[in-house]
């Protein structure tokens, strides 16, 4: 019976495949990155308009 020898210094992965995955997680991680920067700006604006609510109260009752 013949002996099969397996080369385990090939690598079998598909280049497209390895790519497409790549390509996936940078799509995915700019994609979160966009979200953050989002979710950032709309805290921002939220915060911005609760402050000044806040002051414009306590001027009005001065």
């Amino acid at each position: 019976m013949p002996q099969i020898e397996f080369d385990s210094t090939s690598d079998y992965r598909r280049p497209d495949l390895y790519s497409t995955a790549k390509l996936r997680w940078i799509f995915f991680t700019f994609r979160y990155l966009e979200f953050l920067a989002v979710m950032q700006w709309q805290l921002t604006t939220y915060l911005r308009t609760a402050a000044a609510q806040q002051i414009e109260s306590v001027t009005l009752t001065v």
